[in-house]
């Protein structure tokens, strides 16, 4: 079939505007990238905890898998260290993608923190950028209406990430004090403060107590899942939501009810005061040695230590692994808070089986022990020393002998 010339001209204009099109068409329905695309192709430098570079390394490091709603977590198999990535998907169609390092163990948590990007092919850190900057006036004006800081408080800052692209939670380390949460909004992070009033319908509660006087603890989340096994200092991080009417500021924990005749070595996070009013707090507690849990009790006492509240709540948690040695941590400090109080050193040992014995030996660079040699705890005369720096070492022998330790704890001295 012959056609026209007109017509052929046609054709070949048609074919030569549609053909680009065409072969564009593949590209146009190219699959957006998942977390774990990203997890996967991501150097290293931003992923602590994962393990290895190679596929299948990050693959069996992965603890929590939750693609469907941008969220993964990779952990390592000793302790509570992971790196978690989420995903934000911004209204041009690219994509931001969040970093969470977390280091817990009894002494403390650290935190890397990283807002990233992917083009072509290219990482680029925007966390300065992106990351809205809250100043210590701003963090301590939120924490002011729930928290009576202690004297030289400086807040520390934890940001977690959580599944579904919405969201970062933000809250207080020492205190524990939720302080709201960075809202995904427009392709930007926006700080919302926390008004626990506000929430407190939707949220989940697993449990709760409460008295005449209007005073109330609810457990509002438990982390990780139960189902889950917990690693030797691996810790159980417990939501609470509370309400303070009949006293003026309140303490609350949360702590195992350890059932089983020996004492593992348990750490707790400490309680700040906090004011009458709500508000919203995570605590936490763990194990260095082997535990069953079947119970934890969280209390809320007054300021006097009167208890005000107590509730207990079910639940089956393991500590496993094994340590092979215990260790044996030293601190020094002032025996209470008058200036000429003299000085005391302990060691905090952990891991230590019921039964098992220690020779203690203690040693220091300046001063001399005024009693407690052979113990965990000694007192120091340091009088008459000039200003310096004093070294307390502790060397530890026990059972078999393949477990020696030395630590040491160093203090500076003031004129006394």
């Amino acid at each position: 079939m012959h056609l026209p010339a007109n017509r052929r001209f046609l054709a070949l204009a048609l074919l030569a505007v549609l053909t680009p099109l065409a072969l564009a068409s593949p590209a146009a329905e190219t699959k957006p990238m998942s977390v774990l695309d990203y997890y996967l192709a991501m150097p290293r430098k931003y992923l602590k905890y994962a393990v290895g570079d190679s596929p299948q390394a990050r693959q069996a490091a992965l603890y929590v898998h939750d693609v469907e709603n941008g969220y993964l977590q990779a952990r390592e198999p000793d302790g509570e260290f992971y790196s978690a990535v989420a995903l934000y998907r911004r209204p041009d169609a690219s994509d931001l993608i969040a970093v969470e390092n977390r280091q817990c163990e009894s002494g403390g948590c650290t935190e890397e923190f990283y807002l990233l990007t992917h083009t072509e092919g290219e990482w680029a850190d925007v966390t300065g950028k992106m990351l809205p900057a809250l100043s210590d006036e701003e963090v301590s004006g939120v924490l002011g209406q729930r928290l009576k800081p202690r004297e030289g408080f400086r807040p520390r800052l934890l940001h977690r990430l959580s599944g579904g692209g919405a969201s970062i939670d933000v809250s207080e380390y020492w205190s524990g004090v939720t302080l709201g949460e960075l809202q995904w909004l427009g392709g930007e992070f926006k700080f919302m403060p926390f008004v626990s009033d506000s929430a407190h319908a939707s949220r989940n509660v697993l449990a709760s107590v409460s008295n005449a006087e209007g005073d109330r603890l609810e457990i509002i989340s438990i982390e990780p899942e139960l189902s889950n096994r917990l690693p030797l200092k691996g810790r159980l991080q417990v939501k609470v939501a509370y309400q303070l009417r009949s006293a003026e500021t309140c303490r609350i924990w949360a702590r195992p009810v350890v059932l089983e005749e020996r004492l593992p070595d348990e750490f707790t996070h400490g309680s700040m005061l906090y004011l009458r009013g709500t508000g919203v707090l995570t605590t936490w507690f763990g194990f260095d040695n082997q535990a069953h849990l079947q119970q934890l009790k969280v209390q809320m006492v007054d300021e006097k230590k009167k208890s005000l509240l107590t509730l207990n709540y079910n639940l089956d948690a393991r500590w496993e692994g094994a340590l092979p040695c215990p260790t044996f941590r030293v601190e020094c400090f002032q025996n209470d808070a008058s200036p000429n109080a003299p000085l005391v050193c302990m060691t905090y040992p952990s891991g230590v089986l019921p039964g098992q014995k220690f020779d203690y030996k203690w040693d220091l660079s300046a001063g001399t022990i005024t009693s407690g040699q052979g113990t965990r705890r000694i007192i120091l005369n340091t009088d008459g020393l000039d200003p310096q720096d004093l070294t307390a070492t502790l060397e530890v022998n026990g059972g078999s002998g393949k477990c020696a330790s030395k630590n040491s704890y160093t203090i500076p001295l003031g004129k006394r």
